[in-house]
This record gives C-alpha cells, sequence and structure tokens, in this order.
C-alpha cells in the first residue's frame, strides 16, 4: 500500500468520526425541526451535490483531483462549526448546502485518485473496501465515544460531540493536504473542461447499461436513510436512549464489516450471485422491521441491512470505475452521482412525511423499491454488466 492511498484512508477514518451519531436524530429534533424537515435537509444536501457533483468531477480531472479532495475536507470543517450554535430549519439548510458542496468534491475525485494510484486495478473492490471501512471505523470511534458522553450524561453532550467532530475534520484537512499532488505539469497535456464534460456525461447518458447500473444500484440499497430513522423507530418501540450509543456502535461495526468484507466476497462469489443474496437478505430485514414491532427484532434487521448496504456498495462502484476512461474518470464518477443524487433529492421530503405519519411506513415503500432491483440484477444482468466504453 503506498503512501497516498494510506493518507487517503486517514481523512475517510477522521472525515467518518461523527461523535453525534448515537443521537444525531434527536439532536436535530432539539433544534425545532421535525422528521420532514430533517429529510427535506438531506434533499438540500441533495440538490448542492447535484449542482456541484459533475463541475466539482470536471474540474478535477482538468485541475488534479488532490485540490477537489481538500475543498472537500475544508467545507466540511466549515459547515461543522456553527453547529454548536444553529437553531431551525433554514439555519441548518445553509449548513447542509456547504456539507453537499463538500460531498460533491470529494465523491468522484477521492475514487478516481484511488484507482489511479492502484498499480492493480483489479484490487479497487478491495481498496474501496479500506476506504469505506475506515470511514465507518471512524464512525465506529465515533459511536464509541459520543455514546459514552450520552450515556454518562455529560453536561451538554451536544456540544462536546461536535467539538471533537470539528477536531476529526481538521485531521481529514491535514490528511487531504498532504496527498501527492495530481495536477498536470506545465507543458503536459489536459483536455478541456468542455471536452472531459462531454466525455464523462456520454459515459453515462449514452451508455444505456451504465445508468441502468446506477439506477439499480440505488434502488437495491433502498430509498429512505436508516441512519437518520433508526433512532427515531427504535425510541417508537420502546429503547431508551441510554442505549443508543451501544446500538449506533454495533451499526458502525456492521458498516465496517460489510465494507472490509466487499473484496473478499467478490473473490470467492459472483458479482450478481453476491447482489441477488444481500438483496433478499434485505428484503427480509425490512419485512421484520415493518411488520414485528419489537425493538430486539429492529436491531437485528437493522444491523444486518447496514452490514449488507455496505458490502454491495464497493462492489458497485468498482463495476462504474471498470467502464469509465482515466481522462474522464472523476466527471463520470460524478455524473453517476448526479443520478441517483437527483432521485434522493426527489423523495426523501416525502419519506420524511411518511415517517411523520408513521415511522414504519418509510420502510414500506423500501420492501418495493429493492425487491425491484433484486428483480432487475435477476433478469437484467448481462445488459448493466456489458462495456461501457462502447460507443
Amino acid at each position: 500500500m503506498n503512501r497516498d492511498i494510506a493518507r487517503l484512508i486517514v481523512v475517510k477514518a477522521a472525515g467518518g468520526a461523527f461523535f453525534l451519531y448515537p443521537v444525531y436524530t434527536l439532536f436535530l429534533l432539539s433544534r425545532d425541526l421535525d422528521l420532514t424537515g430533517i429529510m427535506t435537509l438531506e434533499s438540500i444536501l441533495a440538490l448542492f451535490l447535484i449542482l456541484w457533483e459533475v463541475p466539482s468531477g470536471a474540474l478535477a480531472d482538468r485541475f488534479g483531483k488532490k485540490r477537489l479532495i481538500a475543498l472537500g475536507c475544508l467545507l466540511e470543517l466549515v459547515s461543522s462549526v456553527p453547529m454548536l450554535w444553529v437553531e431551525g430549519f433554514w439555519a441548518f439548510a445553509v449548513l447542509y448546502a456547504l456539507s453537499g458542496v463538500g460531498i460533491a468534491s470529494l465523491s468522484g475525485s477521492l475514487e478516481a485518485y484511488l484507482y489511479e494510484k492502484l498499480e492493480e486495478k483489479e484490487g479497487m473492490t478491495r481498496y474501496l473496501g479500506y476506504l469505506r471501512g475506515a470511514e465507518w471505523g471512524g464512525m465506529l470511534c465515533g459511536a464509541l465515544v459520543g455514546g459514552s458522553i450520552v450515556a454518562w450524561g455529560a453536561i451538554d453532550e451536544y456540544a462536546l460531540c461536535i467539538q471533537l467532530f470539528i477536531a476529526a475534520q481538521v485531521v481529514a484537512l491535514v490528511g487531504a493536504l498532504t496527498l501527492t499532488a495530481d495536477a498536470p505539469g506545465k507543458g503536459e497535456h489536459r483536455d478541456g473542461f468542455a471536452t472531459i464534460l462531454r466525455s464523462g456525461g456520454r459515459m453515462v447518458f449514452g451508455i444505456g447499461g451504465v445508468l441502468g447500473l446506477v439506477l439499480v444500484a440505488l434502488a437495491v440499497q433502498g430509498l429512505s436513510d436508516r441512519h437518520y430513522l433508526w433512532q427515531p423507530y427504535l425510541q417508537v418501540q420502546g429503547l431508551e436512549v441510554r442505549w443508543f450509543g451501544a446500538v449506533a456502535v454495533l451499526v458502525c461495526g456492521c458498516c465496517t464489516a460489510g465494507s472490509l468484507a466487499a473484496g473478499w466476497v467478490s473473490r470467492l462469489l459472483a458479482r450478481r450471485v453476491v447482489i441477488v443474496a444481500a438483496g433478499v437478505l434485505m428484503l427480509a430485514s425490512l419485512v421484520a422491521i415493518v411488520w414485528v414491532r419489537d425493538y430486539r427484532m429492529a436491531i437485528s434487521a437493522f444491523l444486518l441491512l447496514f452490514f449488507l448496504g455496505n458490502l454491495i456498495e464497493p462492489i458497485f462502484t468498482s463495476m462504474l470505475n471498470e467502464r469509465f476512461p482515466d481522462e474522464a474518470r472523476a466527471t463520470a464518477l460524478s455524473c453517476a452521482s448526479w443520478v441517483s443524487g437527483g432521485i434522493v433529492m426527489a423523495v426523501r421530503p416525502g419519506m420524511g412525511f411518511l415517517a411523520d405519519l408513521e415511522i414504519t411506513y418509510p420502510f414500506a415503500v423500501d420492501i418495493a423499491v429493492v425487491g425491484a432491483g433484486v428483480l432487475a440484477v435477476s433478469i437484467g444482468w448481462r445488459w448493466m454488466v456489458r462495456d461501457g466504453l462502447r460507443r
């Protein structure tokens, strides 16, 4: 493993150390928001992610991916500081907009930077798993510390968790700034901005199999944001808040394990088999959440959902990377995120509204969505995996 990949792992681990995670939804509810408002904030994040996603990918391909990675880390830091005092929907909307731009700057750039640093491209799934595992490992550490702070009933535990998160974002920014520069040198040819945009966009929107793969990847993983919904769901089912830290640790542990297992599982089994099996198990978990109103069963179902979602996500991302050319890789990945982000932006407020009506409704919708995704993988696999570079 070269030094730049190790630094990417530091960036992901520090960036993922969200110490407020065990009670984040409860924190937002305490700041004059309801679940509809929280899911609308997710749509605002997705909107700004969409607006900046493709331009940021093209800028990364034109001027260097390190610069966009560092910009993303900086914006995540800037958007985290005001959380110490802001209240109300519109104040958080500004912070979510900044975060959306930061996430967009990181998304395609970081994965493209990793791919280009790999000597053996076949290891992309494994190293993506390492990065996702590092991110969730950071989240796990954050959940351990944040959960302990909440369980001990520390004075102003929300502020303390946010301060620790700010410190972690500083570490992520430093890690990004120490990456090896990849901007073109003087006299080195690099395609123009418009050429990169056309090339990256054509890879996603001009090839049916690639666009289908993006849509199916979103469907199989579901449309409800379970990281927001598991807390109010378990609270409704009678779990005391003091146990949320322990559940958050288990959630982060399952996400970490799923990410790390992705490369190993994809070498043992065909990708189609892994995705279909994971999708079927996710359907079973969603059914348990909707119809078995017991927090013990629900915790097991949520843990399985988080494990499987993080198991298949690196597999889908690797499949996309294999279909994109180096000169427009970040742009093409950003176009793919643009599609999924647009769908998320459209549906998340509705999911929040359904959750305010009845906390199980979003999961019932996901049963239909995940089922459709599994069916699409089962009958349309050859169409999705055909060569994305074919004109």
